[in-house]
């Protein structure tokens, strides 16, 4: 597993079985390359450099967190990370999602 992220609502806009194009945009693009997906995500983490919350970093390319906060995760049973499946060039991490806002 690359990555790991959860919304608060079904991802799927009307509510049926997930669309096979939207299941491919989200495995290929990430979550962030969705629009609706990505405005009501509540947390999303890569596992490219750590597993554990106590090593974060301020949200960036590997974690984000929405409305519900920063969650608690432990490496209870000492899980490894491996490489990283590659990713796209057009994959949007959370970094690339974030938009000016004018003043």
């Amino acid at each position: 597993m690359g990555e790991f992220w959860y919304t608060n609502t079904d991802i799927q806009p009307d509510g049926a079985q997930l669309d096979n194009n939207l299941l491919r945009q989200l495995a290929y693009g990430g979550p962030f390359s969705v629009p609706h997906v990505a405005a009501n995500l509540l947390e999303y983490r890569s596992f490219r450099k750590v597993i554990e919350s106590d090593q974060d970093e301020a949200p960036g390319d590997e974690v984000y967190w929405g409305g519900a906060g920063r969650q608690v995760w432990t490496n209870t049973n000492g899980v490894t990370r491996g490489p990283h499946p590659p990713l796209p060039g057009w994959y949007r991490k959370p970094a690339d999602a974030r938009v000016m806002v004018p003043f």
